[in-house]
């Protein structure tokens, strides 16, 4: 898990011990981090999908996915990061609010200009 903010980390990390659940969680920015491929990456309320792209696309493996979470605005933003970016999408409804979407993301490249 990578969170920025520093008390935000220390409940992750005490949620993980509390409920015996393994996670590694990194205090630092995304933007810090050195690229290292993950299976599954997600994020909510971090940023435009189109951002979100570039900031996974570091992590992306071969059989790497991503679950986004996004609001009402979702279709825009799905548009907008389709001029820059090819990937392959799902979509599925959000179980807690009825505008909400998760957006499966896998096949994740840059656009050739």
């Amino acid at each position: 898990m990578v969170e920025s903010n520093f008390k935000k980390c220390a409940f992750l990390e005490n949620v993980s011990r509390e409920t015996f659940v393994p996670v590694k969680v990194l205090c630092h920015r995304i933007e810090e981090l050195p690229s290292m491929k993950q299976d599954v990456i997600t994020a909510r309320g971090l940023a435009t999908l189109s951002k979100l792209c570039a900031y996974a696309s570091s992590f992306m493996g071969k059989d790497s996915i991503c679950l986004f979470l996004k609001g009402k605005g979702a279709h825009q933003e799905i548009e907008e990061a389709e001029k820059d970016w090819n990937f392959s999408l799902e979509i599925y409804p959000s179980l807690t609010d009825s505008e909400g979407r998760i957006l499966k993301i896998s096949e994740l490249e840059r656009r050739s200009p």
